[in-house]
């Protein structure tokens, strides 16, 4: 009965995967190589919320808003007032700036990550002894393609 053995190089130990032609792997291979190695993806390193938008306040609009704010609340005018009024539009146009755009980059994110799921590639595979159709993410180490 002719063997596939399968070498991924990459890993510091060489993993070798034995899989009959005629029957696939078993479904406990699966299992035990799905445990060891994971699902077939690579996967994007997610930056927390909060950071994504602290980062925002830290781009060049904001700053000059800011800046521009603390200005017109620091310097006194002729009667000794201050102009409490432009800070508090400016404070709040920071926020709508900083807002709309997190708000906006978090959308188009969700209609990628909706388009990328609806356009997930399959392939066809030998699992216990038949052909079965199932998406590449389900693949793994071993696996007839």
């Amino acid at each position: 009965q002719p063997k596939v053995k399968v070498v991924d190089a990459d890993e510091p130990k060489a993993a070798v995967v034995e899989a009959s032609e005629e029957e696939g792997l078993s479904d406990a291979q699966v299992e035990r190589l799905r445990e060891e190695w994971g699902y077939n993806e690579v996967t994007a390193k997610q930056t927390p919320e909060w950071v994504q938008i602290a980062m925002r306040y830290l781009g060049l609009v904001p700053i000059i808003l800011l800046v521009t704010a603390v200005l017109s609340a620091a310097i006194v005018d002729a009667d000794g007032n201050r102009d409490w009024v432009s800070f508090g539009m400016l404070v709040f146009l920071v926020n709508l700036v900083v807002w709309s755009d997190y708000l906006g980059d978090r959308n188009a994110k969700n209609a990628m990550k909706a388009v990328e799921e609806l356009s997930a590639p399959q392939c066809t595979t030998r699992r216990n002894g038949e052909w079965v159709t199932m998406k590449i993410r389900e693949l793994v180490p071993g696996d007839i393609v």
